[in-house]
């Protein structure tokens, strides 16, 4: 089957038209996640492929307690994220047809970092880091198990303080029960957490644009990643599209 890479705009327009003040709060909040822009690459990178291609929707998580049932909901997206990582080509302002899993190269010890984070972790989120390590996919940030807490805090604080200003919207966030835990950042701002009010970790939803539209994942990260890279996830958080 042929593959086609196709790059989108992520210009449009929010529901929510925040104010002066409330946009100079969100820059604020969204730069001290650090990430250098790589906006000229990405336009490069998109004049060198084609928009045309069409695109296939991956499979929503279900939620079922048989074995098999849940070994096809955990492993049949890594293998797809997988597949299509190794769709782009090399050369773009990130590289992900390079990327190998390889879980033998790496060993985190959980029950630590879980301790000191004082919640347990989806399993999902685990199998990733074990498998890839650190790891960036098109502008996507996944939170690191080396700094898991530090950047966790970092960030809340200042949602933390976001909040103070605007009570109406106010959420829990980690360490209060049921708080919003950090789960990863992008290149174009955004900050994604999972919404630990569920006791079962592997059924945290995800949530991103939490000040404004909240939008909401109710998968795991890695069928997000692959929700966005196949352009099914409404918004999207890169401007990295493989057509299927």
């Amino acid at each position: 089957m042929s593959r086609t890479l196709v790059i989108h705009s992520m210009a449009g327009s929010r529901r929510h038209v925040p104010s002066t003040v409330q946009l100079q709060q969100k820059r604020t909040l969204m730069a001290s996640a650090g990430h250098r822009q790589r906006h000229r690459q990405v336009g490069q990178d998109a004049d060198k492929f084609s928009r045309t291609g069409v695109q296939q929707r991956c499979s929503p998580r279900s939620c079922c307690d048989e074995s098999g049932r849940i070994e096809r909901m955990d492993l049949e997206p890594l293998a797809r994220l997988r597949t299509v990582l190794a769709s782009f080509p090399a050369g773009l302002a990130y590289e992900m047809s390079g990327l190998v899993y390889d879980p033998s190269s790496r060993a985190y010890d959980w029950a630590a970092i879980e301790n000191s984070v004082g919640v347990g972790l989806p399993a999902d989120y685990k199998r990733l880091m074990d498998g890839y390590g650190s790891l960036v996919v098109g502008g996507i940030f996944i939170v690191s198990p080396d700094d898991f807490l530090a950047e966790h805090e970092r960030l809340a604080n200042d949602l933390r303080d976001w909040f103070a200003d605007e009570p109406e919207g106010a959420r829990p966030i980690h360490p209060e029960p049921d708080g919003l835990l950090l789960c990863a950042s992008t290149e174009g701002r955004d900050i994604l957490w999972w919404d630990t009010s569920n006791p079962d970790p592997d059924r945290w939803p995800i949530l991103w644009d939490v000040e404004f539209d909240r939008h909401t994942f109710n998968g795991t990260l890695t069928e997000l990643l692959v929700a966005d890279l196949t352009g099914t996830l409404d918004p999207q958080l890169t401007a990295f599209t493989v057509g299927e």
